[in-house]
C-alpha cells in the first residue's frame, strides 16, 4: 500500500483486479480507483499520479505511472526491465533501477517527462529510497544498503562515492525492497532472516552516528 499526497487514503493492488483506494478513516469501502490486469506492485502516489510495475508473465516489469485522469504513461520507455521507482521529495526526480547493462544498476531521470538520466551505480543497485529532502539516495547492492550523496546544481543532478551503511542477512532475492528509511535519513527499518526461524523486523535508530556521519 502507498499513501495519498494528503495522508487521508491509500492505495493498493489486487491480483488481476486493479488499483484499488481506501479512506484512512474506515468512512467507506474500498473503490477500485485503476483496472489493471497484470500482477502489480503500488510504488508511490504523488500529485502526478500513481507510480506502479505490472510484472508480466513473471518475467518482465515496468514503471508505469496512471494519471488521475486515467492516463498510462511508460517512465522509462526503453527495451530493459525497470522497477522499483521512488520519486523525490520535490517530485522533479525519479530513481528507479533498470537491467539495461544486464544487470540491474540505479538510475535518476527528470520526472515526469524524462529529458535527462543519469547513472548512478556501476556495480549493481536496486529498490532506491530518498532522504534528507533529496540530498540522499539510499539502494540495495549485493547484500548491503548502501548511500550516495546527491548534489543538485540548476537541472543537473551529481552523485558522491557509493558508501556501504547496513549489511543485510538472508536470501537476496527475499530482501529485495524489504527495508525502509526515514526521510531524516537517522533511522532504518528492515527485515532480518535468522536461520530456522521466521524474519525479524529491526530498526536501526541513530544511523549517522552509529556510521560515523
Amino acid at each position: 500500500p502507498v499513501w495519498s499526497p494528503d495522508g487521508r487514503s491509500i492505495a493498493f493492488s489486487r491480483f488481476r483486479e486493479g488499483i484499488f483506494e481506501v479512506a484512512v478513516d474506515g468512512t467507506a469501502a474500498p473503490s477500485l480507483r485503476f483496472p489493471v490486469s497484470d500482477v502489480f506492485f503500488t510504488r508511490q502516489w504523488v500529485d502526478a499520479g500513481i507510480l506502479y510495475a505490472p510484472v508480466r508473465l513473471l518475467t518482465n516489469s515496468d514503471l508505469l505511472l496512471r494519471t488521475a485522469g486515467g492516463e498510462e504513461i511508460e517512465v522509462d520507455g526503453s527495451a530493459a526491465i525497470s522497477n522499483f521507482g521512488a520519486i523525490s521529495p520535490d517530485g522533479r526526480f525519479l530513481a528507479y533501477s533498470s537491467d539495461a547493462t544486464g544487470r540491474p544498476e540505479i538510475y535518476v531521470r527528470r520526472f515526469p517527462e524524462g529529458r535527462s538520466r543519469w547513472r548512478v551505480t556501476r556495480t549493481g543497485g536496486n529498490a532506491p529510497r530518498w532522504a534528507e529532502g533529496g540530498m540522499e539516495l539510499y539502494f540495495q547492492s549485493d547484500g548491503w544498503v548502501e548511500r550516495v550523496q546527491v548534489r543538485a546544481t540548476g537541472e543537473r543532478l551529481a552523485f558522491g562515492p557509493t558508501e556501504q551503511r547496513v549489511r543485510l542477512h538472508g536470501p537476496g532475492s527475499l530482501l529485495n525492497g524489504l527495508y525502509d528509511v526515514t526521510e531524516d535519513g537517522t533511522t532504518l527499518a528492515y527485515l532480518e532472516y535468522p536461520e530456522s526461524a521466521p524474519p525479524v523486523l529491526l530498526y536501526m535508530t541513530g544511523l549517522r552516528e552509529r556510521l560515523g556521519d
